[in-house]
């Protein structure tokens, strides 16, 4: 299991264009948002049924669809490729380097525009 990383904002910015990555997969994923509590910092991350799933520190499993990545233009999204990641900002994002791409903690919790045609 990965473990969680402890870095700014501004810290991983700069990790990110050091290795010649994209700044923000889905900027929305970067946006303030209100401010919660350790229980709903991101634990682990794993794969199954075609879906995406955060575990949570209170121990709550929240998963997307992985199609939801081609909704947002992101193409050959696979869970193999999703096996790879690290966890950042004290469990509120995850960093998929196989596909270039960040994803938030809210868009697990709130959704990300996903189901709008």
């Amino acid at each position: 299991m990965n473990e969680v990383q402890v870095a700014t904002n501004q810290q991983l910015i700069e990790e990110l264009e050091k290795r010649g990555r994209r700044k923000f997969c889905c900027a929305k994923a970067f946006q303030s948002c209100p401010k919660e509590g350790k229980e709903s910092k991101i634990t682990k991350v794993f794969t199954r049924e075609n879906k995406l799933f955060i575990q949570l520190a209170d121990e709550r499993e929240v998963g997307i669809p992985i199609s939801w990545w081609e909704k947002w233009g992101v193409k050959n999204v696979t869970a193999e490729k999703l096996q790879e990641y690290e966890i950042f900002w004290l469990g509120d994002d995850i960093d998929f380097p196989q596909i270039d791409e960040i994803l938030g903690r809210e868009t697990f919790l709130h959704g990300f525009n996903a189901t709008d045609e």
